[in-house]
Order: structure tokens, then C-alpha cells, then sequence
């Protein structure tokens, strides 16, 4: 392949054009004449910008969908006459269902349908809700004709061409004893353009900053960098002084509605995220419960599970040694509740921006506009904000944190002071990831983790120690590193050896081989999914780092050639990253996955995290060498960009996310990520950033929501009602009823709470309500608990994998040391004193009465 450095004569490249204009730009608005006369032209021009973003970008698919069902009949059958099976419909127009088999059916309809929308209640966040309908051509209910989402507070269900239906059944739920309001159900809605004048507020603030950022980075590039983290911790204090985070935790207003105050909301910009139920259902409440425990953050909190849960392998704030090696935890101790969770998610962010910043200046050659895109691929990517309160986000920042402190402790040689401060953030980034215990992305990230320092480390080894100071700075980091496991392993090895052998998730073994590997390109759907929920699987689960793997792969022989610095860790990286792959399609023997401990790593971590990351880090290092050595000629770059266009035509139209996307959006997709590839292997640096940047806030920027404070639990009438009870009664000990998201709530105020989310069982209690253990393999799990109270014989009942059901003889309360009942719906009882109600909620507080 051969080098060519320059255009054609007469030619002018798009991102010089760009350049250009930027350059133009930025005279005139230094210029006085600007500064005297056309500043109101300036904000009026962004004010119009900002406005078209608000009414046409952020509503692209209410009027894209508007389109598609332009001249079909709207019509609002809610009231229509239907057919329950299995529903108790109470004088609240809520529905029970009394089976796991419950549905409403609507007859004769007979219309062409390209979209239903569906607005509910429903006591269990992230049940499965399916639809059936006949056709004229198949006039009974079949799996094929049906589609299936995650129940939220509206649902769309969309047809891609358009299909007459005939009958329409809902499945409202799959369990028996949950409680649905059906608020409306729409054949071919009109889809409604918001408009949120916070929101358009936000983007125009955002426009001018950005801008003006860019016209101090021209100008102050150098003086930035220098004081990089003195501006990232201004910002930091400024964010987290604002309380401001992105939990989800605004959901709770869905399902706790009666508010102290209406001026009270959480959610400032954006939506809470029902689906991300392991943060704002499962690891916030736990954050929270350690604040409100009577003891300072303890390791085992009492009030989970009827032995107490350990809380430092549910990787929640303790105080113990454990936790400097945690300082995304450091808010919570110092500041409570408010200020540690702005403090845990905005010190992660910066953590995440500022070290890949860092990796990417290290890969790129110090090449910035590449260091700041890499920084927001992976800071801001889909893959990151998706499973942002999770184990996979704290993984991604201890690997860095590593790499990064051995690489500026080996170029500190002879600062004695600097280099005892990176190998203590080296020890504290390796005993972080140790601790996160989470096999699945640990192994192919320490693999990694090795190959960085093993090339970062062994060429300096004759220079690693220079002095006393060091030495025993080095000493002391070990000593640390062996007291913080030892005690780690001492205070949690029944727990573990519990989790190891529960039934979910238990001892999985896995050899490679079960992944599609048309799918490894889901991050084409990215830009859709904070819009648009998937059908096929959900959105976390699809979600992945937007990466060039393709592009990277076809070009790797003809740029490596160029690389001078990094040469065999380059090569080692696209070694391993060609080994992951190969465990996706190839199924390797029992004995080489053990060996390896590849046998823990399942296969969508693998292809959506690690070799999407790895994708990325090679992303960082291919860039430079294409906007500054321009190794591809423009026909190679053609062939190459036909042969990524074909992969992702297969990607997508030999997959589900065809049916996500529809023709139009496939093709449109496909054109701008093939744009992206030539632009980037064509090295027109310029405008690959500016469509980058446009991409990553699309995906990534807009998944979680902008929120403030913890309003949407504590300052509810319910909680002021059980935080009486809690002052009167703290030991008393609590259920929840009828609903397997109110047992967290309890948890979050800090009462001790029989069933709830337990990371594993909880054998005292349910020996007691089983002592033959009949049901140990439904309780023998991770789960989220529900319990119903019956008068019947106790029972257990699986869900799902990660959820069974309780019915519990209501005179089986005093075995297990109930003291109170939070219920969702009335129960009866001689031995329940109602002692409050909540009509709005529909909450009763049950006292148990002893004889």
C-alpha cells in the first residue's frame, strides 16, 4: 500500500474545508466588530441551532413513526369492550392477576396496525409484557405472531410494514398476584413532539460552552492540559456541591407516588431508566441502607437477610481498609447520602474521562484531538452508561488507574515523592480490582492488564527502585495489598463459598464458541436504544463501545509498518484481541478454559466489553497513525470501506436489529458508520471528530438521566410514616407484600427487612419456613424475594432466574420474627392491625399482633 500525502490538485479535503471555517470563525469572534455589534446575531443563530436540536433531533423518531403510520386509522380502544381471563379488577380499575397465564382480548378490531402504544401501571418493573393478535390470513394466537417488551410506563409496540389485525390479546403479566392499571391502550397513536424547555436550555448553554471550550483549547491548549486536573477537580466539586448524579432513582415516583411535596423531583433532564433495576431497585437502596444504619457503615449491615449482608462483596461503601482502595465511596462516609451519591457517580466520571484521557495521550502519541475522543468513546460510551453502577464500570477504572500509574511512575525517574504517589495508586487500583469480584470481565481484563504492564514495567526494571524512600513505599503498598485481601478473604470466604455454590449463578463452565458473530457490531444500534426500547433482548444487554474493529483489522499490516514507540505491545494487543475473538466462535477444551480461567467469562461480556475496550484502545493508536502518515491510498480505503459496508450489512439485516431499526434507519446507519471508517482511515481527522463527538452524545451522553438529590425516596408520605415507626420501634422487623419493589424501598430507609434483594440465600430463615427443604433449589440463588400472604401451607415458587415468590402462611409471620407488614393491596387477618393507609399508593402498614 502506498503513501499519499496529499490531495489531487484543485482538490480541497472536507475536513480542511472545516478547518477552515472553524479558523474563520473563531477571527471573528475575537474580532472587536463581533464584540460591539453582532453578539445578539450570535446567541439568536444558536438560540435557532438549539431549537432545531430540540424540535427535529431530539423528537427524529415521534416523526420518523409519525411517517410511518401517516393515512392509518388512530383509534383509542381502552374502553372497548374486552375479555379478562385470570383478572380481578378491583374499584381502583387495578387488575390482579390470578394466575401466570392472565390476558385482556379485544375482538374484531380488524384494522391495518404499524404501531400499538400501551400506558400502564404495573407492581413489578422489568416483567415481561407480550401481545398476540390473529391475522386474516392466521386466525389463531401463535408465538410467531407476537411481540414482547419490558414492561415500562409506556410501551410501543411497532410493526415494521404494517399488518391487519384481527384480535388482539395483552398478556399483562406472567406471574400470578401482580397488580396492573391499564391506563390506555392505542392502535396507531400519533406520536406527541415534546419539547422541554430544560432541556433546550441545556443544549444551548451546551453549544456556546462547547464551543468556547474549543476556542480556549485552540488558545490555551497547552496551559489546559498543564492544569488538566486542577480544572477537573473544580468541576467535580461544582457538580457534586450540586448534588447532581444520574441514578435512576426517579423511578421510585412510578411506584411510591404520594410525594411530601410536588416541588420535590429527583429527575431533572432526561428519563429515568426502568431497565437499569440493578441500580435505582438493587445497588442504590444499598448505598443508601448503609447511611441510615444505626452502625457507621458497617461490613455486615443487619437489616438485609436475617443473618445480615455482607456488604463488601456487594462492592458497597464499608468502613474498613478496604476502602481506600474505593474512593468513589469516600462521599458517602464523609458527606452522607445527598453529596456520596453525587460524589460516587461524578468522581467515576472523571476518573473514567481523565484516565483514558491519559491512555489515549500514551496510544495516540500525544496527539489531543485524538486523546479527547478517545476519552468520550470510552467515558461516554453505551457500553459504560448502560451498566454504569455496575461491577463493569469500577473494572474499566482500577485496569486504567493501573496502567496509567505504572506508566507515569517509570517517566517520574527521579522524583522521589511523584513515584511514591503512582505506585500507591497502583496498589490501590490492583487491590481495587481484585476486590470487585466479578470473573467475567476481571480475567480478559487482567490478561490485558498484564500485557500493559509487562511492557511498561520490564524494560525500566533496572530503575523501578532508586532509593530507600521508594523501597519501602514499595513494601508498605505491598503489606497493604496483603492485609486488605487476607481480611477481604477472612471476612467473606462462607459468603463466597454460599455464592459458588447457589443455583443462579452458581458454578457456570464455559469453553467459547456460543456467541453470533454477527452481533459483535450491535454498537450500530447504539444511537437508537436511549429512544427505543429492543424487543429481542434489552437494552444494557445489546449495549456496546462504538469501535472500528473491522477497519482496524483489514488496515493492521499496512500501518503497523509506521509505529516506532509501542511496537510489541501494539502487536501483543491485536494478538489477544484476535485470541478473544476466536473464543466467540471456536469452542476451546474444558482443560485450556479452566487453565486459563476463561471458563468464567461468558461470551456477551466478552465481544460488547472487552473487545469492544480493546477495539477502542487500538482505535486511539491506528488514529494517529492515519491523520499524521496517511498510509492508505484512497482506492484501499475504498475496498476497505466496501468490505466494512458489507460486514455491516450483514450486522444488521442478517440479525434482529433489522427489525429494531426497519430499511431506512439500517441504510441510514450503515452509510453514516461507513462515513465514520473513511473518514478515519483517510486520517480527515477534523470532521471524523465532530461526527464522532455528534455520535457519542447521541448514545452515550443521553442514556442516564441528569438528577438531584434522593427526594424520590425520603421525601415520600409513606417514608415519613415508617421512619415514625422506625423511631419508636428501630429493631422492629419488617416485610413487604405483594410486590417485589416495595422490600428495597424499606431497605433504603434503613429497616430491617425479611425479604428484599439477597446476593445469596438466606438459609436461616428459609430453613425455618421449610425445614425439610423441599424448595432448596427455588431459594438457593441471587434473587429478588416477593412475598404473598396466604392462609395456606407455606410455599416457594421460581420466576425467573433471579426472582421467586413466596407464599407465606400469614401465621408463619411470628416464626420468622415479623414485627410489621408493608403491603401493596388490603389483607385480612387476626393477626394484622392496620395502623396507616395509603390510598393514593395503595399502602397499608400492618402491625402484627402478638398474643
Amino acid at each position: 500500500m502506498i503513501k499519499n500525502n496529499r490531495d489531487t490538485p484543485g482538490s480541497q479535503s472536507t475536513s480542511a474545508v472545516a478547518e477552515r471555517l472553524f479558523y474563520y470563525s473563531e477571527v471573528y469572534m475575537t474580532s472587536s466588530s463581533f464584540k460591539k455589534k453582532n453578539v445578539a446575531v450570535w446567541f439568536l443563530l444558536i438560540l435557532l441551532i438549539s431549537l432545531f436540536i430540540e424540535i427535529f433531533i431530539f423528537n427524529f423518531y415521534s416523526i420518523y413513526n409519525n411517517i410511518r403510520i401517516n393515512n392509518l386509522l388512530s383509534q383509542d380502544i381502552t374502553k372497548k369492550s374486552n375479555i379478562p381471563k385470570d383478572l380481578n379488577l378491583n374499584e381502583f380499575s387495578r387488575y390482579t392477576s390470578l394466575t401466570n397465564d392472565a390476558w385482556l382480548e379485544y375482538k374484531d378490531l380488524n384494522t391495518q396496525v404499524k404501531t400499538i402504544k400501551i400506558e400502564l401501571e404495573h407492581s413489578r418493573p422489568n416483567a415481561m409484557f407480550q401481545i398476540f393478535y390473529t391475522t386474516p390470513s392466521d386466525p389463531n394466537y401463535s408465538e410467531e405472531n407476537s411481540l414482547v417488551s419490558v414492561v415500562s410506563p409506556v410501551i410501543y409496540m411497532n410493526f415494521n410494514n404494517g399488518t391487519t389485525i384481527n384480535n388482539l390479546r395483552l398478556d399483562l403479566t406472567d406471574k400470578a398476584g401482580d397488580s396492573i392499571k391499564l391506563l390506555k391502550v392505542e392502535i396507531n397513536p400519533p406520536y406527541e413532539l415534546s419539547f422541554n424547555i430544560l432541556r433546550y436550555l441545556f443544549v444551548f448553554c451546551l453549544i456556546n460552552v462547547s464551543y468556547f471550550l474549543l476556542l480556549l483549547m485552540r488558545k490555551y491548549k497547552h496551559e489546559i492540559i498543564k492544569y488538566r486536573y486542577y480544572i477537573a477537580l473544580i468541576v467535580f466539586s461544582f457538580l457534586v456541591l450540586g448534588n447532581i448524579h444520574g441514578s435512576s432513582i426517579g423511578m421510585w415516583d412510578n411506584y411510591v407516588i404520594e410525594k411530601m411535596d410536588d416541588k420535590h423531583s429527583t429527575t431533572l433532564i432526561g428519563e429515568p431508566r426502568s431497565i437499569r433495576s440493578d441500580e435505582w431497585l438493587v445497588q442504590t437502596p444499598w448505598f443508601l441502607s448503609q447511611t441510615q444504619n444505626d452502625e457507621f457503615f458497617p461490613i455486615r449491615n443487619d437489616n438485609i437477610r436475617s443473618d445480615g449482608q455482607n456488604m463488601l462483596i456487594a462492592n458497597v461503601p464499608t468502613f474498613s481498609i478496604h476502602l481506600l482502595a474505593r474512593p468513589h465511596f469516600w462521599g458517602f462516609i464523609l458527606f452522607g447520602k445527598d453529596y456520596g451519591l453525587s460524589w460516587y457517580w461524578m468522581l467515576r466520571l472523571m476518573l473514567l474521562f481523565m484516565l483514558s484521557f491519559e491512555l489515549s495521550m500514551f496510544l495516540s502519541n500525544k496527539n489531543l484531538k485524538i486523546s479527547i475522543i478517545g476519552s468520550l468513546c470510552i467515558s461516554l460510551s453505551p457500553a459504560i452508561q448502560w451498566w454504569y453502577n455496575t461491577s463493569v464500570v469500577d473494572i474499566i477504572i482500577y485496569v486504567q488507574g493501573a496502567i496509567v500509574s505504572a506508566l507515569y511512575y517509570v517517566r517520574s525517574d527521579g522524583r522521589k515523592w511523584v513515584r511514591i504517589f503512582f505506585v500507591s495508586s497502583l496498589t490501590l487500583s490492583i487491590t481495587g480490582f481484585i476486590l470487585v469480584l466479578y470473573p467475567p470481565l476481571q480475567v480478559p481484563l487482567g490478561y490485558m492488564l498484564l500485557i500493559f504492564l509487562g511492557f511498561i514495567l520490564i524494560p525500566n526494571i533496572k530503575t523501578l527502585i532508586n532509593n530507600k524512600f521508594e523501597l519501602i513505599a514499595i513494601i508498605i503498598c505491598i503489606l497493604y495489598v496483603i492485609v486488605s485481601i487476607s481480611t477481604f478473604i477472612l471476612e467473606s470466604i462462607d459468603d463466597i463459598n454460599l455464592i459458588l455454590n447457589t443455583i443462579y449463578p452458581g458454578k457456570r463452565v464455559i469453553t467459547g464458541g456460543n456467541f453470533d458473530i454477527k452481533e459483535l457490531q450491535s454498537y450500530l444500534i447504539s444511537w437508537l436504544l436511549p429512544y427505543k426500547d429492543v424487543t429481542f433482548s434489552n437494552r444494557s444487554e445489546v449495549s456496546n463501545f462504538i469501535n472500528f474493529f473491522p477497519a482496524i483489522l483489514l488496515s493492521f499490516a499496512a500501518i503497523y509498518r509506521y509505529e516506532t514507540q509501542n511496537r510489541k505491545l501494539i502487536i501483543t494487543l491485536f494478538i489477544y484481541l484476535l485470541f478473544l475473538t476466536s473464543w466467540l466462535i471456536l469452542e476451546y477444551p474444558l482443560s485450556i478454559s479452566k487453565i486459563t480461567l476463561f471458563s468464567y467469562v461468558t461470551e456477551k461480556r466478552l465481544g460488547f466489553i472487552v473487545i469492544g475496550l480493546i477495539s477502542i484502545y487500538l482505535f486511539m493508536w491506528a488514529a494517529s497513525i492515519f491523520a499524521t502518515k496517511k498510509p492508505l491510498t484512497r482506492y484501499v480505503s475504498f475496498l476497505i470501506c466496501i468490505i466494512v459496508t458489507i460486514i455491516y450489512y450483514i450486522s444488521l439485516f442478517q440479525t434482529q436489529m433489522h427489525s429494531y431499526l426497519g430499511d431506512i434507519l439500517s441504510w441510514i446507519t450503515i452509510i453514516f458508520f461507513v462515513a465514520l471508517n473513511y473518514f478515519l482511515i483517510r486520517g480527515r481527522l477534523y470532521i471524523f471528530t465532530v461526527l464522532m463527538f455528534i455520535m457519542i452524545i447521541v448514545s452515550g451522553a443521553t442514556v442516564n438521566p441528569v438528577a438531584h438529590g434522593t427526594a424520590s425516596i425520603y421525601e415520600k408520605e409513606i417514608s415519613h410514616q415508617l421512619m415514625n415507626i422506625k423511631l419508636m420501634k428501630p429493631n422492629a422487623k419488617w416485610v413487604s407484600v405483594n410486590n417485589n419493589v416495595n422490600s428495597q424501598f424499606l431497605v433504603a430507609l434503613g429497616l430491617k427487612t425479611f425479604n428484599s434483594v439477597h446476593y445469596y440465600p438466606d438459609f436461616k430463615s428459609w430453613n425455618i419456613l421449610d425445614p425439610s427443604q423441599e424448595f432448596k433449589e427455588v431459594y438457593n440463588r441471587f434473587a429478588h424475594i416477593k412475598i404473598l400472604l396466604t392462609d395456606e401451607k407455606t410455599s416457594f415458587k421460581l420466576i425467573q432466574p433471579d426472582l421467586f415468590q413466596v407464599h407465606l402462611n400469614v401465621m408463619d409471620l411470628k416464626k420468622v420474627g415479623i414485627d410489621y407488614v408493608l403491603s401493596q393491596g388490603e389483607f385480612k387477618s387476626e393477626i394484622l392491625q392496620k395502623i396507616y393507609y395509603s390510598p393514593k399508593d395503595n399502602l397499608y402498614i400492618y402491625q402484627v399482633i402478638t398474643y
